[in-house]
């Protein structure tokens, strides 16, 4: 068991927390916040203290309360009353001068933006595993938890059919795949079904992948599909010949997955981004069959707060670019 006192704004208030683990978690409800916690020492420790005759003391938690507090929910961690404490990894300290407007600060921890760096991912892996090394106990809540919510979702599922040109256009969902399969109905939505794209097997050999929202082409002939397999949202464009169920050779990178079809059925209207910030400002027209690197740049927003994204109006008649400030 454990006693602490807690001092809050506005009062002196003694929590007497008991428990058998070495954590515990509780939740109080009417704290507005602490302004200090102190753990006294064994001699001090009196765990039947205040305890109401009668209540078992190893399940009780007494909380004495007072003054005027706000409603607030509050999750505490009592750690360390017995048991093993993990204890975490620690990053080193790196200062470095940042400097905006006339105001200088310095950020300790600047160097941990350096994806590549052997000693930032090192740090990462030491974080990972504490993190397994503190939540081990609950790993078999977890995956009950996970089971119990996976079964509450249908495994195998389409979306709402999609008219568009002539198509249906959906999306399947299999038990057991990780990622999505769009397939289409030519003319009805009875006739064959078509598979454009299976997600799955442009995932595989990949930890990761993302394939953002493909673009049928105004024809129904060609799909456009960004995808990453990095995670750092620099996406690689590709293209697919439906008839034929293939990729075409050519295929633009480092790119983000907002692009939109021109109506030739040829040209593709697409958005970079700057590679350090990976703030979208460029915007460049594609005509397949061309090579990528000869793209001809139609706009650049040059203020570093706006953006830029690309899209088309509902009569399709025209392709918007917007320029925005967050």
């Amino acid at each position: 068991a454990c006693e602490s006192d807690h001092e809050f704004e506005g009062s002196s208030e003694k929590a007497v927390i008991l428990g058998k683990g070495p954590v515990l978690f509780l939740t109080f409800f009417g704290l507005r916040r602490f302004r200090n916690c102190e753990f006294p020492s064994p001699e001090r420790r009196d765990a039947s203290a205040g305890v109401p005759e009668g209540f078992p003391v190893e399940e009780v938690l007494q909380l004495r309360l007072s003054g005027q507090m706000l409603v607030e929910g509050m999750c505490i961690v009592a750690m360390g009353c017995g048991g093993n404490v993990v204890t975490p990894p620690t990053a080193r300290v790196i200062p470095h001068e940042l400097e905006i407007h006339g105001d200088l600060r310095v950020d300790n921890y600047y160097w941990l933006q350096q994806r590549d760096n052997p000693e930032v991912l090192a740090y990462l892996e030491a974080e990972n595993a504490h993190t397994d090394a503190v939540m081990a106990d609950s790993a078999e809540l977890r995956d009950t938890l996970f089971e119990e919510i996976k079964g509450r979702i249908k495994q195998n599922d389409d979306t709402v059919p999609v008219p568009y040109h002539g198509s249906f256009y959906y999306t399947r969902f299999v038990d057991g795949r990780d990622y999505p399969i769009h397939c289409r109905r030519v003319g009805s939505l009875e006739a064959a079904e078509e598979v454009m794209l299976d997600v799955n097997r442009v995932a595989a050999g990949h930890e990761f992948c993302s394939v953002s929202g493909p673009r049928i082409s105004p024809g129904g002939g060609v799909l456009a599909y960004p995808v990453d397999v990095v995670g750092r949202r620099k996406y690689t464009i590709r293209f697919r010949e439906l008839g034929a169920g293939r990729d075409l050779p050519e295929a633009i990178e480092e790119v983000t997955s907002n692009l939109v079809w021109a109506n030739d059925d040829r040209t593709v209207v697409y958005v970079k981004q700057d590679p350090v910030t990976l703030r979208a400002f460029q915007v460049y027209r594609h005509v397949l069959g061309a090579d990528p690197a000869g793209d001809e740049l139609i706009y650049e927003e040059t203020d570093e707060t706006f953006s830029v994204a690309v899209r088309k109006t509902r009569s399709e008649r025209f392709i918007v670019i917007e320029s925005e400030q967050t």
